[in-house]
């Protein structure tokens, strides 16, 4: 039937569309699940609960800001250690300060970046701290970056992106040589010829 249609270790384009829009609003109906993929409310449902049984849907979590937004900024900042092993000692001391949101490690470099969201009367003390890290040697540098929570956006590669049979189908280089050709196009173009109209004396009256 449609509500089995579905093997235990089957994902395909309907499944990956499902978790993008939960991933979006984790708050989705199912009837809106259903609608979306083109199938019955069941059919939904059963995909839904199959995802769930196979741990890619686990909780969702409701954030929510401990300091007013008008007085308040929000942060990304960037800790960067000499070592390995010095990032993975002092990670945990970072992440469980009150006014860091999230964190997360940079691959391939022994750096990690903090979403901070603090008074603006604190990022002085912020600094302070950090600049006092540094000179002791806990971490080489950091570096931050006011953030504006209105613009910030998420992107993910798009659903066309993936094969129910062979999985994702996205290459990095093929989009860069598209975004390359793209741009050179631009710089090929002539500019637009630019005219000057006289301007027409303006009348004096005499008193």
């Amino acid at each position: 039937s449609e509500e089995k249609e579905s093997s235990k270790d089957d994902f395909d384009k309907n499944d990956l569309l499902i978790l993008k829009e939960l991933m979006k609003d984790a708050r989705k109906k199912l009837s809106e699940l259903s609608q979306l993929i083109g199938m019955t409310l069941p059919a939904a449902k059963y995909r839904f609960d199959n995802l769930a049984r196979r741990g890619f849907l686990q909780d969702y979590v409701i954030q929510v800001l401990p300091y007013p937004p008008e007085i308040s900024d929000l942060y990304e900042v960037r800790l960067d250690f000499g070592e390995h092993k010095a990032m993975i000692a002092k990670e945990n001391f970072f992440k469980r300060l009150p006014f860091v949101l999230n964190y997360s490690r940079i691959k391939g470099t022994n750096s990690i970046t903090l979403r901070v969201y603090l008074p603006r009367t604190e990022v002085n003390n912020l600094l302070t701290m950090l600049s006092a890290l540094v000179r002791g040697g806990a971490i080489d540098r950091f570096s931050y970056m006011l953030l504006d929570p209105m613009t910030i956006q998420s992107q993910t590669f798009h659903y066309k992106a993936f094969d129910d049979k062979s999985g994702w189908r996205y290459d990095n280089h093929e989009y860069l040589a598209a975004l390359r050709k793209l741009v050179s196009s631009f710089d090929k173009a002539e500019p637009p010829a630019v005219t000057f109209q006289p301007s027409k004396g303006l009348p004096v009256s005499m008193m």
